[in-house]
C-alpha cells in the first residue's frame, strides 16, 4: 500500500515542529541557566544559530514569530506577557541581529 502525502501537509507539519522547537527553547531558557549562559557566550548570530541547531532547535524568523504569538495568547497575566515579550525581543535581536538594525531592538529594562 502506498500512502501519498500532499506537499502542503508536509509543509504544515514542518512549520508546527519548528514552532514546537521555539516553544521548547523558550521553556529551556527559563529553566536551564547553563543553556542561557551558552547563548550569552555566542559571539554572533551565526554562532548562536549553529549552537541552537546543535541542540535541535531549527526554525526561521516567521516560525519564531508564530510561536511567540502562540505563547503570548497563553499568558494569563500582564506580567507573564511582559516577561515573554521582553525575552522575545532579546531572542529576536540575538538570533536575527544580522537582518535588522540594533535600533529596532532597543528597549529599556
Amino acid at each position: 500500500m502506498v500512502v501519498v502525502v500532499h506537499p502542503v501537509q508536509v509543509t504544515k507539519q514542518i512549520k508546527i515542529m519548528s514552532m514546537i522547537n521555539v516553544v521548547h527553547m523558550f521553556i529551556t531558557i527559563d529553566i536551564d541557566p547553563e543553556f542561557r549562559e551558552k547563548i550569552y557566550q555566542c559571539k554572533d548570530s551565526a554562532s548562536l544559530r549553529s549552537y541552537l541547531n546543535s541542540r535541535g532547535y531549527y526554525f526561521n524568523e516567521d516560525e519564531m514569530e508564530d510561536a511567540i504569538n502562540y505563547l503570548h495568547v497563553q499568558c494569563q497575566t500582564l506580567e507573564e506577557a511582559q516577561n515573554l515579550l521582553h525575552k522575545a525581543d532579546w531572542l529576536r535581536y540575538l538570533v536575527f541581529m544580522n537582518k535588522r538594525s540594533k535600533k529596532e531592538y532597543h528597549y529599556s529594562t
